[in-house]
């Protein structure tokens, strides 16, 4: 199985869990606004187009993902590692793990619009009360999504490192 495949995949999931979620409390719910102000620009259609566009961007950046080859080093550790690949010039492996940290970042981060619509859904009608809520308006523009997406961003990297040096040992 591949892993751009999966990526597709849980990507459009994702995406239709956030769109029929976001269409069913906008229109079913007295207790929910939609606080991105693209929604209301031309009917929504700026939203469709903005992630068809982080869709297409997802499939391209996995494909590279799944391309890209392990650089094999002989090495100590996952420190020892990194200071090789620094040290000659694989400028490609830079890139894949970001490519690899923003993919799968927008992946959680989404994860979260989903699981915030769902506890919404669970306390619909006491939401706005809840120590979620409370906690979520300290959050940039009101959202988890976005302070969980970058703090994964950063997280992913140090795995991207970890998983390559592993392959690295068993190519060796």
């Amino acid at each position: 199985m591949k892993t751009s495949k999966n990526i597709i995949i849980t990507t459009l999931i994702l995406f239709l869990l956030d769109f029929i979620l976001t269409l069913y409390f906008l229109n079913n719910s007295s207790y929910v606004s939609e606080g991105n102000p693209l929604v209301y620009t031309d009917y929504g259609y700026i939203v469709l187009v903005i992630n068809l566009v982080y869709m297409i961007t997802i499939v391209f950046l996995s494909k590279i993902i799944e391309k890209y080859k392990t650089v094999i080093l002989k090495s100590k550790g996952t420190l020892d590692y990194i200071k090789q690949l620094y040290k000659s010039n694989h400028i490609s492996f830079i890139f894949v793990s970001l490519a690899f940290s923003f993919v799968n970042a927008t992946l959680v981060s989404r994860l979260v619009v989903v699981v915030d619509w769902v506890i919404f859904g669970i306390y619909e009608n006491t939401f706005y009360s809840t120590t979620y809520f409370k906690i979520r308006d300290f959050m940039p523009f009101g959202r988890y999504d976005i302070l969980i997406g970058v703090l994964s961003f950063f997280i992913f990297i140090p795995i991207w490192y970890r998983l390559e040096f592993k392959k690295s040992i068993t190519l060796v």
